[in-house]
């Protein structure tokens, strides 16, 4: 729990951004929302309510990740849309359907 006690930026009432995280202008960030460490956010990407992006994660052009946690180190990939979801490097689990997925296609999601 220490580690999010050195986020270095609370942008608004319910923004949280870690140090050295890039955001791409045409990116859009809705609190509550938490963005770790060294985080790259892509063009036309969306961060929506209630999401935490992981320390050293990538989000892709126009990715969308709203109700959902990227767990550290991950690559998002191009145009992925992630919705109640826990995302590792090998596996989505979707927390409302109770689903395990296997990912195995590096372009949409692996470790950077």
């Amino acid at each position: 729990m220490e580690e999010f006690l050195t986020f270095e930026q609370r942008v608004q009432d319910d923004q949280w951004r870690g140090r050295g995280v890039r955001i791409h202008p045409t990116a859009i960030i809705q609190g509550p929302s938490l963005i770790g460490d060294n985080a790259r956010i892509g063009a036309g990407v969306y961060v929506g309510p209630y999401s935490v992006i992981g320390p050293n994660c990538v989000l892709s052009r126009d990715a969308s990740v709203s109700r959902s946690t990227v767990m550290p180190g991950v690559y998002v990939g191009e145009g992925l849309a992630l919705s109640d979801s826990i995302l590792l490097s090998d596996r989505l689990f979707h927390v409302r359907l109770r689903t395990c997925i296997p990912i195995a296609d590096s372009l949409l999601v692996s470790s950077v």
